[in-house]
């Protein structure tokens, strides 16, 4: 699978928050590493080409690139176009990858020191009820007993794509998540807000 990130990332902040406001890429520069962003995981290719960020994953691990010119403060919005390509993964997984924000570092989900939240997509069908958008608390470096359901269930089958343009807005307690214009799911939590912003892409024996 590769997570791309076509033509815009945008995240708009509050200009009573932070100074200079907002950052914003739209990618366009020449191919090759993205600017302003740092790869955690040194193995995954993340390269800009032709107005894309890509995150080409290897099949045996997890790519993670962040943004890497600030941290964010409390509330913010983040909205971004996504795009999966067509997974060579076991049926099981699928297209699967998405974004941490609110994290305490920028290294990955799994660091036993991460907290923070993951907004994601994922094709499984079988296992876990986890197919489609889940909006998971991670503290520390897991989702298990501090999981926040995106829906009752966790899980959404009957959504048959992860769409294009993902929002996530942090107001007071209140963290919402639209696809395409329409509400997916909200919470109130206030345990984590600001700091990191990153994104990432799996692949399961691909």
């Amino acid at each position: 699978m590769r997570l791309a990130l076509p033509c815009v990332f945008m995240v708009l902040l509050s200009a009573r928050l932070l100074a200079n406001g907002n950052f914003s890429d739209d990618f366009e520069q020449g191919d090759g590493p993205p600017e302003g962003w740092v790869n955690t995981l040194g193995t995954i290719p993340v390269t800009v080409e032709l107005g894309e960020m890509i995150l080409g994953t290897n099949g045996t691990n997890e790519g993670w690139v962040w943004i890497d010119t600030k941290t964010f403060e409390r509330d913010f919005t983040l909205q971004f176009d996504i795009a999966f390509e067509p997974s060579g993964s076991l049926p099981e997984i699928g297209r699967h990858g998405g974004v941490m924000f609110c994290a305490s570092e920028n290294t990955n989900r799994y660091s036993p020191t991460m907290n923070g939240y993951v907004m994601d997509w994922i094709d499984r069908v079988a296992g876990p009820p986890d197919h489609g958008y889940r909006f998971h608390k991670w503290m520390p470096g897991t989702p298990q007993a501090t999981e926040i359901p995106l829906i009752p269930d966790g899980s959404s089958f009957d959504v048959p794509d992860p769409g294009k343009t993902w929002k996530i807005t942090a107001a007071g307690t209140t963290l919402t998540f639209e696809v395409d214009g329409e509400i997916k799911g909200q919470v109130d939590d206030a345990d984590y807000r600001g700091r990191y912003i990153g994104f990432w892409g799996w692949s399961n024996l691909q």
